[in-house]
């Protein structure tokens, strides 16, 4: 990814509200909309389960 790259633009379509973004700003909403479902898919694992998800920050820290 360049910066060029990272500078064009992603335009939904031709009416003055539509989305006009760049593309790292769409790269940042998608991470963080998948984010936000991770956190609702826990959510629902633990009150329909009563389970937790452990979290690991490396390869190999859960066992």
């Amino acid at each position: 990814m360049t910066d060029d790259k990272l500078n064009d633009r992603f335009i939904e379509g031709n009416d003055e509200d539509d989305m006009n973004y760049s593309l790292l700003e769409i790269l940042l909403y998608n991470l963080r909309h998948t984010q936000h479902h991770v956190g609702q898919l826990n959510m629902l694992i633990r009150q329909d389960l009563d389970k937790h998800i452990e979290w690991s920050f490396r390869a190999g820290d859960i066992k």
